[in-house]
């Protein structure tokens, strides 16, 4: 009963420093969440012309039509709060989501809007739902502690999108990857710290190592 207590005492502490261990090539996800959203709009016609902006939208519109004598446009502007960040050299990679929820083209040529920061546009034929445009340069690039990180989304000829805001469910992230294993204070970290595992599993071995030497007496 006794050589079964330690066998199972070592095999325990044996998993604990395992997984207390970084794991080779490993990366961390961290998921950037908005912090502030705004739509601004603008109308002309037969009337005159007139524009409004409204922090508290739901959800976020980018569009642009015009008919003959009037048309109007909309705009959305996102902030991102970095309150921490690991290491910029340890970004692997950075990417907005964004939850569209409706999207319509009326000029066919399938580009709905562009966004601060990325090459990648907005495009009618990939639908609604989630989708991710890579930022990484930009973010690298424009990313400081302490700062705001701002991306404008404009419209590109005449469509336009609606997608979650900051108001409503689904609002926009950022998730950036990196070689980092330690996890700065942006996010929680429920799990032990690795050098607290290594002493707790150290602990064990040695109390294993004294059970062993009293069954050999």
């Amino acid at each position: 009963m006794g050589k079964f207590l330690m066998k199972k005492l070592v095999f325990f502490t044996a998993v604990l420093v395992g997984l207390s261990l970084p794991t080779i090539g490993s990366a961390l996800t961290i998921d950037l969440p908005v912090s502030n959203d705004v739509v601004t709009d603008h109308w002309w016609g037969y009337y005159g012309s007139g524009g409004s902006t409204y922090p508290g939208a739901n959800p976020n519109s980018v569009s642009h039509r015009y008919e003959p004598g009037d048309g109007y446009w909309t705009k959305t502007s996102l902030d991102f709060g970095i309150s921490s960040l690991p290491d910029i050299s340890e970004i692997v990679s950075a990417y907005l989501f964004l939850d569209v929820f409706t999207i319509w083209d009326d000029d066919g040529d399938n580009k709905v809007a562009s966004i601060t920061g990325t090459t990648d546009l907005v495009l009618y034929n990939e639908g609604t739902g989630l989708k991710d445009y890579d930022v990484t340069d930009f973010f690298k690039n424009n990313a400081v502690i302490g700062s705001t990180l701002n991306f404008n989304l404009s419209y590109d000829g005449y469509s336009g999108f609606t997608f979650g805001s900051i108001e409503g469910l689904d609002p926009a992230y950022i998730r950036i990857t990196t070689t980092s294993t330690e996890t700065p204070p942006l996010v929680d970290n429920p799990v032990p710290e690795p050098s607290t595992m290594v002493l707790f599993g150290a602990g064990l071995l040695g109390l294993a190592g004294t059970i062993r030497r009293k069954l050999k007496k």
